[in-house]
């Protein structure tokens, strides 16, 4: 039961921090292009739908005489969950730790971002970097509540 709690509450967690991306991150596109309509439909199935997958996985197999294989499919998307949920988190503090570089686009020198953006932006995007490397924590939690 912990185990289920843990799954349904980062996956939540997932689809809040999915949708603060889109807000937080769209500042700091260089250029603004048009996205494709198969691309963002991509994208939002990827973000919003995918994540409730191992939660249904786990409640389809309690509700079956033999659960092994889905519970078992479940920790494989828990795995893939966690390592998705680290490489964006180590993603976005990279891209924080950039913030105060200067960067060399066509030969000249650009300002840095805390220069040219609003102090907002620059801490929501701080605090988004954050709150992906609780999220990535969960998922590995949750993965070791399926086997403990």
């Amino acid at each position: 039961m912990v185990a289920l709690g843990a799954l349904a509450g980062v996956t939540v967690l997932t689809i809040i921090h999915n949708f603060a991306s889109d807000l937080v991150w769209v500042s700091f596109k260089e250029e603004s292009s048009e996205e494709r309509f198969s691309n963002q439909v991509f994208w939002h199935t990827f973000s919003y739908a995918l994540p409730l997958l191992p939660l249904c996985f786990v409640l389809i197999g309690r509700q079956l005489e033999d659960d092994k294989a889905l519970d078992m499919l479940a920790s494989v998307l828990v795995l893939l969950f966690s390592l998705m949920a680290s490489g964006l988190s180590a993603s976005s503090f990279s891209q924080v730790r950039k913030f105060g570089e200067r960067r060399r686009v066509d030969g000249e020198w650009q300002p840095s971002w805390s220069e040219t953006k609003d102090s907002t932006v620059i801490r929501n995007a701080k605090l988004h970097m954050v709150a992906g490397i609780i999220i990535a924590i969960g998922w590995w939690g949750t993965l070791l509540t399926f086997y403990l």
